[in-house]
């Protein structure tokens, strides 16, 4: 998806972090906090694996969803986005039940959302207008079984697979803080805390703090301008590191960094992401890196 895009759904702080916002969570019964935290009450996988076209670009990708047996609406895999949304007119179409109004998103349930073969029931999930896609899967979503998110062949496959223990090339441990997944990366001589963001179109974004902590063979300036309904506009810096960023077997020589005034974490895009092949292990937060 596009910056302007991760930037919104980054913002969406009265829903999104509404888990570590004491305000947020006050307004809200704990039954449903619970269903926004999991995302899916239960989730039907007939055999071991289902395997599902990615029907966007390579730095975009999405998934046909039918959702309360109606559509396909196609869906943005956005491990950057610690909830599953749909946009406003997708739910009032596909009939799902508005459980919270709230003034800018909703609360909202689906009674089903089909990926191929495999069946998620009781989906909770959040509606808002702004979104440029019919909606997004969120990583509450996706942490209930494993997945593989093959760029090279443009599928993801859902399956039960146990990844082996890291070996710090190819099969490395991850974190969750947010609810949302991060690795360890090398930035020369230093390291670098960055989610794994699918729903990112850029290569890679640090926050504006971080700036004058690497070494930069182009140093940043003023770049694109970003604009969403929560920061207003926002002028992006850009710089090429001097040093690769790494993961194991995975290398970025020297790349373009966005530096993100706004951001508060930073993230390795779908730019990035789209060399290889990723399969996560939610249940041992673990996961495999293959480059073909």
């Amino acid at each position: 998806m596009s910056l302007t895009r991760r930037q919104c759904l980054t913002a969406l702080s009265a829903f999104c972090m509404l888990t570590s916002s004491r305000s947020a969570a006050q307004s809200l019964p704990d039954s449903v906090l619970t269903a926004v935290r999991s995302g899916v009450s239960s989730i039907d996988l007939p055999g071991d694996s289902v395997v599902i076209p990615l029907v966007g670009t390579p730095t975009l990708p999405l998934v046909e969803v039918r959702i309360n047996e109606r559509g396909p609406y196609r869906l943005l895999v956005d491990l950057g986005s610690n909830v599953t949304l749909l946009r406003r007119n997708v739910v009032h179409a596909t009939g799902a039940t508005v459980l919270v109004e709230r003034s800018t998103t909703d609360i909202v349930r689906a009674a089903t959302l089909q990926l191929g073969d495999l069946q998620l029931r009781n989906v909770t999930l959040a509606s808002y207008d702004e979104l440029d896609v019919d909606g997004v899967l969120g990583y509450n979503v996706l942490q209930h079984t494993s997945f593989t998110l093959d760029f090279p062949a443009q599928r993801l496959v859902l399956h039960r697979r146990a990844l082996p223990p890291p070996n710090g090339s190819t099969v490395h441990e991850y974190v969750v803080p947010g609810r949302l997944p991060y690795i360890v990366a090398r930035v020369g001589s230093d390291t670098l805390l960055l989610n794994l963001d699918t729903g990112a179109a850029d290569v890679m974004t640090i926050p504006g703090a971080l700036e004058s902590r690497f070494r930069w063979k182009a140093p940043p300036t003023a770049g694109r301008t970003t604009f969403n309904n929560q920061t207003g506009s926002t002028v992006v810096r850009e710089g090429r590191l001097a040093d690769s960023v790494r993961i194991g077997v995975f290398a970025l020589a020297e790349p373009l960094v966005f530096i993100n005034p706004h951001a508060e974490d930073s993230w390795l895009g779908a730019a990035a992401m789209n060399r290889g092949r990723w399969t996560f292990d939610p249940i041992r937060r673990r996961v495999q890196i293959e480059l073909p």
